[in-house]
């Protein structure tokens, strides 16, 4: 999900991340309704788009008291190419509302979700992504602080270690933390998928992710990266045919209008006989 770039200067900075005690041994983080909440953020979804930046402001500042209703909403601006305007608007977002947590955390996710869009490209743009970096670390640090119970500063955090041989049993515990936190809900267990994807023995740790990226599913919303992710491991991973076609098919289904799947998943799509709507 982030970039390798990115996280060969801000890891150690991630590293030196200093985490209270109460902050790595909480419990209970407030359950969030998701069902709800994805109704209510798929309002915003037919009319986000084509208007764009009003619409998302909008929408970031009426969900900021809810951790999972920001993830989805910021999900859908990367569809859209709308992250760096996000990215500013939970910046403001902190600033009107120094004491909300989940709004660093938020502008965590959406630094991290940015892939490609924020790699260096150049030596001439490499200090501005340092002051990036920083921000993301002291973002990080600041969610912690408003609340050592949030779920989503232990997946980001966790994800970004994991990710790496030296610090990755840190970030694996952090990932399990965030499910303990949040267990109802279907974003700590997708982050938890995704972290034993980049760390442990590659068929031990696919198959536990497997079982991790189910619960997501059924936990639900319906998710189109968790849908993709079982479609990539039936695929080639842990080779099942059948298994593949279903997650094709859930994909397709729930794919957001404005995401544009790229030839090479198309292609990988008509080897099981399914094409998006």
């Amino acid at each position: 999900m982030s970039p390798s770039h990115f996280r060969s200067l801000s890891l150690a900075l991630l590293c030196a991340l200093t985490v209270s005690p109460s902050a790595q041994h909480t419990v209970g983080y407030a359950q969030q309704k998701v069902t709800s909440t994805s109704k209510a953020v798929d309002r915003f979804d037919s009319a986000l788009w084509p208007i764009k930046g009003l619409r998302l402001k909008a929408a970031l500042e009426a969900f900021k008291d809810d951790a999972v209703a920001l993830v989805q909403l910021i999900r859908r601006a990367d569809k859209s190419n709308l992250l760096p305007l996000t990215l500013d608007t939970l910046k403001q977002l902190q600033v009107k509302h120094p004491k909300n947590a989940n709004l660093p955390a938020a502008y965590c996710f959406t630094y991290d979700a940015g892939g490609s869009a924020f790699q260096y490209r150049s030596k001439a743009v490499f200090a501005y992504n340092q002051k990036m970096a920083q921000a993301y670390i002291d973002s990080m640090n600041n969610a912690y602080r408003l609340d050592p119970k949030l779920w989503l500063t232990y997946s980001l955090n966790g994800y970004a270690l994991a990710d790496t041989r030296e610090s990755g049993g840190r970030g694996m515990e952090m990932l399990k933390k965030a499910v303990e936190l949040e267990p109802n809900s279907s974003l700590p267990h997708y982050f938890l998928a995704r972290g034993y994807m980049v760390y442990g023995q590659p068929f031990s740790s696919w198959k536990k992710a497997v079982e991790e990226l189910r619960k997501a599913q059924v936990l639900g919303p319906p998710n189109a990266d968790v849908c993709f992710w079982l479609f990539d491991t039936y695929d080639l991973r842990i080779p099942n045919r059948a298994k593949a076609k279903q997650a094709a098919e859930a994909f397709v289904a729930v794919v957001p209008p404005s995401y544009k799947i790229k030839p090479v998943m198309l292609a990988r799509l008509a080897k099981y006989g399914v094409k998006p709507k």
